[in-house]
């Protein structure tokens, strides 16, 4: 359970510190970004 517990607070601490980073110039598109790690037009 404790193992399970650092692996949420790392992965959680990993998404803040890429958002932190990039700094997106409005905040839909961290949203949009953090739906998933899929690029925005994957159709030919």
């Amino acid at each position: 359970m404790i193992v399970i517990f650092l692996i949420v607070l790392v992965v959680a601490g990993l998404l803040v510190w890429r958002s932190w980073r990039h700094r997106p110039p409005a905040p839909g598109a961290d949203l949009a970004e953090r739906d998933g790690d899929q690029p925005p037009r994957a159709e030919p």
